[in-house]
């Protein structure tokens, strides 16, 4: 619908260009509809949620007691995800 919406307002995207893009385009509706009903609140929340970076370190925090096993735990999750 955005797509058509874009159009009948006589913006120029190339359809490949859009569909590249629409995951993002996605997302960053998504953060927005959320902080205009829900509050800024709902958007750190949401955007937490699809940061890959965040994530992982909070893994790396739940897993870890100490300062050094979390540093430990951080490497190792480094080499998983470069797949070593």
């Amino acid at each position: 619908e955005l797509f058509a919406r874009l159009e009948a307002a006589n913006v120029i995207v190339p359809a490949d260009t859009y569909d590249a893009a629409a995951a993002y385009v996605s997302d960053q509706l998504e953060y927005e509809m959320a902080r205009q009903t829900l509050g800024p609140e709902a958007e750190v929340r949401l955007r937490a949620r699809d940061d890959r970076q965040m994530q992982a370190a909070i893994r790396v925090l739940r897993r870890s007691r100490t300062p050094e096993s979390a540093v430990a735990a951080a490497m190792t999750e480094q080499l998983r995800i470069q797949g070593h």
